[in-house]
C-alpha cells in the first residue's frame, strides 16, 4: 500500500514447510514455498510486461470446438485488467448494467459447531453454482460472485468457508459437466492476504479475486484514495 509493488522474496525460505508448521493459521500457507527461480527469457508480467496477458472477460463465453471454427453468438462480457477485482468495480458487477451479465451473489458462511454444518453449507453452495451454470439463458446470472462477506453477522455467528476448497469443488465440476464456459465464478473473501492467495484461487478455477479485507484496511489510511491506488497497482503487477 505505501510503496505501490508487490511482496516480493528471494534466496528461499528457511521456515518449516507449512504442512510441518504447528501455527499454520490459513490454508493458503499450504501453498506458499519460496525460492529463487530464474528463467531466460522471464515469463511473468514483471519481467515481461509486454507479452503477459492479464486481462479477464467475466460473462458467459462461447463454445469453442475443435471440428467446428464457427462460434455461438458473442455474448455481453465484464472487461477486467486483470483477476483482482476492487470492491468498487465488483460492487458495480452486483448492482448490474443494461445489456451486461447479471451477477447472483451466494453467502459462503455457515452456522453451526459440526462438521456436517460446515459440509453441508459447502454442498449447497456447490449445489447453488451448478445449478446456475446448468440451467442458463440471457436472463440469469452469468457472473456468480462467492462471498464471505456475511462472517461473523447474526447470531450465531456466521463463520466463513474457506474459498479455496470451494473455488477447487465448484471449478472441478464445472469442467466434468462440460459447462464451465457458461459461468464466471468471483471470490469475494476476506481470506485473501497478498497477490500469492489470490493466484492460488485464480489457479483453482476462480476468474475473478476480490480482497474486501485489504480494500478496508487501505480505505483506513490517511489517504484512501492513494492507498488504494497504492493496492490495486501493486497487485496488477
Amino acid at each position: 500500500i505505501n510503496e505501490v509493488k508487490p511482496i516480493i522474496t528471494s534466496l528461499g525460505f528457511h521456515g518449516p514447510l507449512p504442512i510441518l508448521d504447528s501455527n499454520l493459521a490459513n490454508l493458503f500457507d499450504l501453498y506458499l514455498q519460496m525460492a529463487a527461480i530464474i528463467t531466460n527469457p522471464p515469463f511473468d508480467q514483471l519481467g515481461e510486461p509486454d507479452v503477459v496477458e492479464t486481462e479477464v472477460l467475466l460473462g458467459r463465453m462461447p463454445q469453442a470446438r475443435v471440428n467446428n471454427k464457427a462460434y455461438d453468438p458473442v455474448f455481453p462480457q465484464w472487461a477486467m485488467k486483470s483477476p483482482v477485482v476492487s470492491c468498487k468495480a465488483l460492487e458495480a458487477i452486483k448492482a448490474g448494467q443494461k445489456e451486461m451479465p447479471p451477477a447472483k451473489v451466494i453467502d459462503a458462511t455457515f452456522t453451526g459447531n459440526k462438521y456436517t454444518d460446515y459440509y453441508n453449507r459447502m454442498n449447497a453452495i456447490i449445489d447453488e453454482v451448478i445449478s446456475t451454470a446448468k440451467h442458463h439463458n440471457d436472463n440469469t446470472p452469468s457472473v456468480v460472485v462467492i462471498s464471505d462477506k456475511e462472517a461473523f453477522t447474526g447470531e450465531p455467528p456466521k463463520i466463513p468457508i474457506h474459498p479455496v476448497l470451494l473455488t477447487r469443488a465448484i471449478h472441478t465440476l464445472l469442467v466434468n459437466t462440460g459447462i464451465e464456459r457458461n459461468i464466471s465464478v468471483v471470490v469475494e473473501s476476506g481470506y485473501v492476504r497478498s497477490g500469492h492467495d489470490m493466484g492460488v484461487l485464480v489457479a483453482h478455477g476462480a476468474s475473478g479475486v476480490c480482497p474486501y479485507m485489504l480494500d478496508e484496511i487501505a480505505s483506513q489510511a490517511q489517504n484512501p484514495e492513494q492507498a488504494l491506488h497504492n493496492l490495486y497497482a501493486a497487485e496488477n503487477y
